[in-house]
């Protein structure tokens, strides 16, 4: 909130201070790295593996913490929950490519599963060239037999503490 004051001082030395309205934002909401999240994107022509490439350059720090963590813990398996609609989001399609790096640069992972119920029947296509694809919503409840890293970016609290 902006808060203005009046210059003057009441006669008890205190001064008046009101807020005003706030004031609403026009642009159309940008995620990260410059990435409009408005843009439609078709699900035909979008290159996956470029985009992977390009996120193992630009988010080398953190894609090097994953590579970190997935080694010190001998993660086998990757779940995904709740990556949203790649055709609509380009946040989402980014984080998508993200998942594709990190499954590039850990070969010690030999299966990764996703889930997500809004997902368009081009993005399950895409999804299923890259991943398994999980059939049914277990409700973040999946049972693992081995060490699991769960990559799950637009879940709510309430899914993992039902």
């Amino acid at each position: 909130y902006f808060i203005q004051s009046n210059l003057s001082m009441e006669s008890d030395g205190f001064t008046l201070v009101s807020r005003s309205r706030k004031r609403r934002n026009t642009k159309p909401p940008k995620a990260s790295h410059g990435i409009d999240a408005t843009a439609c994107i078709d699900m035909r022509t979008c290159n996956v593996n470029e985009m992977s490439e390009k996120v193992s350059v630009q988010d080398k720090e953190f894609c090097d913490k994953i590579k970190s963590v997935v080694s010190e813990h001998d993660i086998t398996e990757i779940v995904c929950y709740g990556i949203g609609r790649l055709s609509t989001c380009k946040l989402a399609l980014y984080q998508f490519a993200t998942l594709v790096a990190v499954m590039k640069m850990c070969p010690e992972v030999r299966s990764v599963h996703l889930f997500d119920p809004v997902l368009t029947a081009p993005e399950r296509a895409l999804v299923s060239q890259y991943m398994e694809l999980l059939p049914e919503n277990d409700l973040c409840k999946r049972r693992v037999k081995c060490n699991t890293l769960f990559y799950m970016i637009h879940i709510s609290g309430c899914m993992t503490t039902c």
